[in-house]
């Protein structure tokens, strides 16, 4: 919890990915945010908002298209 300061998830909204998402963005008013995801599903709530996707390769799933693949946490600092 301190790393994060929102997030949003099926449980709270019922809405799917792409539309918490959009949520998070526009309540914290984020200007390049950067989606971190290790499924397809993540990838396209990213490509839903036009938000840069970092796949989580350390992950469970797979992805089509990044903009960054991460093979462990610490790499999220080159998406800065």
């Amino acid at each position: 919890q301190p790393l994060f300061r929102d997030w949003e998830t099926w449980g709270n909204t019922g809405q799917d990915k792409s539309s918490n998402l959009r949520a998070v963005i526009t309540r914290n008013g984020l200007e390049k945010p950067i989606m971190v995801g290790d499924t397809r599903g993540d990838e396209k709530a990213a490509r839903d908002n036009a938000v840069r996707f970092a796949f989580a390769a350390y992950g469970f799933g797979h992805a089509e298209t990044m903009d960054y693949r991460l093979e462990k946490f610490s790499d999220l600092a080159m998406c800065l």
